[in-house]
């Protein structure tokens, strides 16, 4: 008999550059976070042309998705 180790996932943060990979990186994400009742933040950074200083866009919502039952 298998002895798994139960995991547990509070939250999920899943980085995107908008492209079709991180569309189905944040797909795999949600199925991820419905299973276990995750919260799921999103991150998008940017750099400027010269390349100086990367920023985090705070801006996107909090999704909270509830385990089925």
């Amino acid at each position: 008999m298998e002895n798994r180790a139960h995991l547990k996932l509070d939250n999920i943060l899943v980085a995107t550059d908008f492209s079709s990979a991180s569309k189905m990186a944040l797909l795999y994400a949600l199925s991820i976070a419905h299973r276990h009742g995750s919260k799921l933040f999103m991150a998008h950074v940017s750099s400027s042309r010269s390349g100086l200083r990367g920023r985090v866009q705070s801006s996107l919502p909090v999704l909270t998705v509830r385990a089925p039952a």
